[in-house]
Order: structure tokens, then sequence, then C-alpha cells
């Protein structure tokens, strides 16, 4: 039996994740846009598309590094310093616009509708990433990043 080569690259699966996260854009979207998309079934069941971007991510990052494992040659602090280096610069632009996006809702004299999610005093959970955790009494700054 041949054996079959193994892909580097997943372009396709690549491509479905942006769909999987489009999905869920849409479905956050579906109320606030007025075009009543939310009695579409697909729109309506967008949240199903979190569990296809995780399990389309979860099985790109084992095929990443697979053969490392496998070879014995995977390091864990590699794998979450590239981790980190992946997400973090998207987390602190988010963090960056909501300020931008509350500073100028303050300078407009428009306020949120929950301040408590919006405190000052919970940034540096956000910060370091630990808001999920309990540490926080909401996940306003940058909920997606849960």
């Amino acid at each position: 039996m041949t054996s079959l080569a193994y892909p580097q690259d997943l372009k396709p699966l690549t491509s479905l994740r942006f769909i999987a996260a489009f999905w869920v854009l849409l479905y956050h979207f579906k109320d606030h846009l007025g075009l009543g998309m939310g009695q579409f079934g697909l729109v309506a069941d967008g949240y199903l598309g979190v569990d296809l971007f995780f399990t389309l991510s979860g099985f790109i990052l084992a095929h990443v590094y697979l053969s490392q494992f496998e070879g014995g040659q995977f390091g864990y602090g590699g794998f979450l310093k590239n981790r980190i280096a992946r997400v973090y610069p998207m987390h602190l632009a988010a963090l960056g616009a909501m300020l931008v996006l509350l500073a100028g809702a303050a300078i407009l004299g428009v306020g949120e509708s929950n301040p408590d999610a919006f405190r000052l005093s919970d940034l540096p959970a956000h910060l370091f990433m630990v808001h999920a955790w309990g540490t926080t009494p909401s996940v306003g700054w940058n909920f997606p990043s849960w």
C-alpha cells in the first residue's frame, strides 16, 4: 500500500473557518441590522458556527503539531508562545478599539448601557486575559475573547 502525502497547508479548512466565523458574526448582528435575518434557519442557528470553528481549529492545530509530537520534538512552551503571539495582538487591538469607542461616546455624551461592563478597575484582568475566570463581574471590555 502506498502512503498518502501529508499536506502542509489546509487552505480549504482555513476558508471554512472564515465562513464559520462570519456565520457567528451574522448571528450576533441578526437583530441589529433591521433586515429580518433572524427568521432564517441558517442565521438563527449561527451559534453553531462556534462549534464548527473550534472543531476545525482543533483539527488544524493537531495537523500542524502532530508530526512534532510523534517525533518527540513537541514543546509545550513553544506551543504557548506561538498561540499567544497569534492571539494577543488582536486582543490588544480590540481593547484599544473599545477604549477609543468609549472615549468617543463620552465626548459625545452617550453613555454605555452597562457601566459595570467597562470599569477601569477590570482593565488589568482583560490585559492579562483572565477576565473570564471569574475575576470580573462581566466580560465587557473584550467580550469575544472569552
